[in-house]
């Protein structure tokens, strides 16, 4: 069974090849538009751990994520500002 994935939201380049080559390749770190909402987030079942630039003005807001941890207790969330 593949490993669950690192999902980074944010434009930083630098950041996601960090994040990439931290796991020494077992580690899959896939970036996701910053489009894309919590709803359509929580369809998605291999979410192992959330990266999230936050830049204001944001489309989510803190209450979203707030909503979408609630649902998934189990997947750690970073938040980076």
């Amino acid at each position: 069974m593949p490993p669950p994935k690192v999902f980074y939201r944010g434009s930083n380049a630098n950041l996601l090849h960090t994040l990439r080559i931290s796991g020494g390749g077992s580690l899959q770190v896939e970036q996701i538009p910053e489009s894309l909402s919590f709803q359509d987030l929580a369809r998605m079942s291999d979410v192992g751990m959330l990266v999230l630039q936050h830049e204001p003005p944001s489309s989510d807001s803190f209450a979203s994520l707030r909503n979408w941890q609630r649902e998934n207790p189990d997947v750690p969330v970073l938040v980076l500002t």
